[in-house]
């Protein structure tokens, strides 16, 4: 396919910008209670091309560096960063943004909140980023995950991306077969390069979205 020979051949930022990535339907990562509770992640948790896994916290966030036979240039590292679930406060303040005049101002505003629990994917350059979003594509019923929207920022204009910051965002949906409840969480897969810069970004990040001081 033409995600499969891109995925092998992109190897810089540039490329990305030049890709399709697009999918209606899909996959995911290594189960949905690694986006809710990243203690629960072991080895035998994850993927058997998961080859080994050391953890550390940053701030409110959990990163888990692994190593993964994934790509097609062999074994390489992938950081697991974990978000704690978004707040109803933040969710609250979020749903503000989608009031009129809002184009996407339709009953019910909270379906415009698509990331109440989030994964964050950062890969060792352009060309692991592709592959990793064509493991999703390929292996929902694997995971038990479907990738209801993915999201090439690297596509859009400068006007259409957040403080020009680039990466590629999937929407994935979990169902507890029992119960028929659902889920939807965002997985972000970024360039570790541009993940460092988007760090040293988040507190001017935090100040331009807060409404009232008590949410910096």
């Amino acid at each position: 396919s033409t995600l499969q020979h891109t995925a092998t051949h992109c190897n810089t930022a540039a490329d990305l910008r030049l890709q399709s990535v697009h999918s209606d339907s899909g996959s995911s990562t290594t189960r949905m209670r690694l986006l809710a509770d990243p203690r629960s992640l072991s080895s035998e948790s994850l993927p058997s091309a998961v080859h080994s896994t050391k953890s550390n916290h940053t701030g409110d966030e959990s990163v888990i560096n692994v190593k993964v036979g994934l790509f097609s240039d062999g074994p390489g590292d992938i950081q697991l960063w974990m978000a704690p679930v978004k707040s109803q406060e933040r969710m609250r303040e979020k749903i503000v943004e989608y009031l009129p005049p809002h184009p996407r101002s339709q009953w019910p505003l909270t379906a415009n909140i698509l990331d109440p629990v989030r994964l964050a994917l950062v890969c060792s350059g352009p060309k692991h980023v592709l592959q990793t979003v064509l493991w999703f594509v390929n292996s929902q019923e694997t995971t038990g995950l479907t990738v209801t929207r993915v999201k090439n920022k690297f596509l859009l204009s400068e006007c259409e991306v957040q403080d020009g910051y680039r990466d590629v965002a999937l929407n994935v949906l979990f169902e507890d077969k029992p119960s028929g409840l659902k889920i939807i969480a965002e997985i972000q897969v970024h360039d570790l390069e541009l993940h460092q810069l988007k760090l040293r970004m988040h507190k001017l990040y935090k100040v331009k979205r807060a409404h009232n001081p008590s949410l910096i």
